[in-house]
């Protein structure tokens, strides 16, 4: 695990009701109970008026219908890898710097790049 692990991320399924985290669709003012109808509403507001639809700086969208910290991933696998006796402890532990170094450099580096090429952009 990087850190603590205490990131947290959004999830949803394709097949998941994002209530109470209802979605709007900005196209169409619509509220959205799935991701499917997320969507199914998003391609139908394009198809209607492609000018319209925003993408890019003008326009981001995503469903949710709940959080995980990297965390809670990192104990679920502990615990799996418990079960198939691959661990001793279903404990997460944080990857040392060596080991960040040995895995993640050129990750690191890639999001680097990326980062400063974003701030930079106009």
């Amino acid at each position: 695990m990087v850190g603590k692990g205490l990131n947290i991320w959004s999830n949803v399924h394709i097949d998941d009701g994002m209530i109470p985290h209802r979605c709007c669709c900005p196209l169409t003012n619509s509220f959205s109970n799935s991701a499917a109808d997320l969507y199914i509403d998003l391609y139908n507001a394009i198809k209607e008026n492609l000018d319209k639809a925003g993408h890019g700086r003008k326009g981001y969208y995503f469903g949710l219908n709940g959080e995980h910290t990297l965390y809670d991933v990192s104990k679920e696998l502990g615990r799996a890898m418990v079960a198939v006796g691959k661990s001793s402890s279903e404990e997460p532990t944080t990857f040392t710097k060596e080991e960040m170094n040995k895995y993640f450099q050129a990750s690191l580096l890639l999001h680097l790049i990326i980062l400063c090429a974003f701030i930079t952009l106009p």
